[in-house]
């Protein structure tokens, strides 16, 4: 052999072992030892090179490298960490965030400003529902109303696949039962709720594990409710785990077909009613008992 192509063998051998034939700026041979694919820039396609990954920290075989349902190279975009599953800690996801339109590196830009669940893939669920009136064993109407902090609430944003269960009461201003299962539920031993057994559900909704709604279906002279009415309910039962809505039209007061002041029911986790009677409040909360009881709780105060 010609001793020039001898000479010149190490050199071609070398660059062979560090050239980049996808250009995502990690050598052949460098790929092959993080089992990556040298011939892909984009080994796990999640829109963001090998290279960039290994950069800023991401796993270029994983294409949610947080398990928060964003693409990495998404995240990236959307000027969130792909290491990070809830980038600025304001308690939603980052691809929560994304879906609603908002800063996921933004801690001052949330969802609802009460902190309530979000479901970015409500549309799938549809508006199937029992008809005119909440019907055990059907889907719930999917309604918005406004909430005590100026936020419109979803109600399909409560479905979830965490296996938590959401009350949803009609109360009115005028109705003195009606306070007092709001008081109750803020903390207040001395009514009837305590008499009945109930403490076990106000601990799960104070610890995260049951959800509570209260929709002011009337307010001191029988019409619908505004926002103002919400946040004076709020402001008499400030209890920051109950979402507080108003019913300009009285929606839900038609839809539950009242019977009796408050009215509760109970919803799964699917939002499909679990139990609920027109004639008194105490069967879905009976059911809410059960539930509370057989959920797993926290040492914390009720």
């Amino acid at each position: 052999m010609d001793r020039r192509l001898l000479a010149a063998l190490p050199l071609v051998l070398m660059i062979g072992c560090n050239a980049d034939a996808d250009g995502d700026g990690l050598s052949n041979k460098e790929e092959s030892e993080l089992g990556l694919n040298p011939d892909l820039a984009d080994t796990d396609g999640d829109g963001l090179s090998d290279g960039d990954e290994l950069e800023v920290g991401s796993d270029p075989l994983n294409s949610d490298t947080d398990g928060d349902g964003l693409l990495d190279g998404d995240e990236i975009l959307n000027g969130a960490d792909p290491t990070q599953a809830d980038t600025d800690g304001d308690g939603y996801s980052d691809r929560d965030e994304v879906f609603a339109g908002h800063d996921p590196a933004d801690a001052d830009d949330v969802i609802y400003i009460g902190g309530w669940p979000y479901y970015y893939d409500k549309e799938s669920i549809g508006n199937q529902h029992g008809g005119d009136n909440a019907t055990p064993g059907k889907r719930f109407r999917r309604f918005t109303f406004p909430d005590q902090y100026g936020d419109t609430l979803d109600i399909y944003d409560y479905y979830n696949e965490d296996d938590l269960y959401v009350l949803i009461d009609v109360s009115a201003e005028w109705c003195g039962p009606c306070r007092e299962m709001a008081s109750w539920l803020d903390g207040d031993n001395g009514t009837f709720m305590t008499d009945y057994g109930y403490n076990p559900v106000r601990k799960a909704v104070k610890q995260g594990r049951m959800y509570w709604i209260t929709i002011v279906g009337e307010d001191d002279f029988g019409n619908g409710t505004q926002p103002e009415n919400a946040v004076a309910w709020f402001n008499d039962y400030p209890n920051p785990k109950v979402a507080v809505l108003a019913d300009r039209e009285q929606e839900a007061k038609d839809y539950y077909a009242l019977g009796a002041w408050p009215s509760v029911l109970i919803l799964k986790p699917n939002l499909k009613v679990d139990a609920f009677s027109r004639s008194n409040w105490t069967t879905a909360l009976d059911r809410a008992l059960e539930i509370a009881e057989a959920a797993p709780a926290t040492p914390t105060a009720e």
